[in-house]
């Protein structure tokens, strides 16, 4: 029998989820960065600098997170495993679609793939990853409640026997 928590949501609802997140992260950092822009600009275009500005990297970053989060689903069902390797995999094809938009090709391009596998995959495997077997981050709900060192602190995967 399969209990609610073991269906999941088909590739294409967890790209447009993160895909919306990233949009509304990116439109935040746009704005951000469109307002603290040094350069002396008329109110009108500063506010047309501004809003092109969110909108951009609200595509931008939207897109990004679409792209990564739907490889990084992809990979992990045809995979039927769920490890950092799906994380590299979706790193390095959102790196080299960065890489390609921006004009990049040859040795650069590959080289941008190479670092966005290396930084998802380690920051799924070491911030992200399985502990003790469980996914989701030590996240009680997720894994389970873990031991307690002799000190009170929960143990995690960065410290030894529990201690720190």
């Amino acid at each position: 029998m399969t209990k609610a928590s073991d269906v999941k949501p088909p590739c294409a609802t967890v790209a447009a989820t993160a895909g919306v997140s990233g949009g509304i992260f990116g439109v935040m950092w746009g704005f951000y960065s469109g307002i603290s822009d040094p350069r002396e600009f008329s109110p009108l275009f500063r506010v047309a600098h501004v809003t092109g500005s969110a909108l951009g990297d609200g595509l931008k970053f939207g897109v990004l997170a679409a792209l990564f989060s739907g490889t990084r689903c992809a990979s992990q069902r045809l995979r039927g495993q769920d490890d950092w390797v799906n994380s590299s995999v979706a790193g390095a094809i959102a790196g080299t679609a960065v890489a390609a938009t921006v004009g990049q090709r040859g040795w650069t391009l590959l080289q941008a793939a190479a670092l966005a596998a290396i930084v998802a995959g380690a920051a799924d495997r070491y911030l992200i990853g399985p502990v003790g077997g469980s996914r989701g981050g030590g996240c009680p709900t997720a894994g389970g409640e873990r031991e307690r060192s002799k000190w009170g602190f929960k143990a995690n995967r960065f410290s030894r026997n529990g201690q720190f």
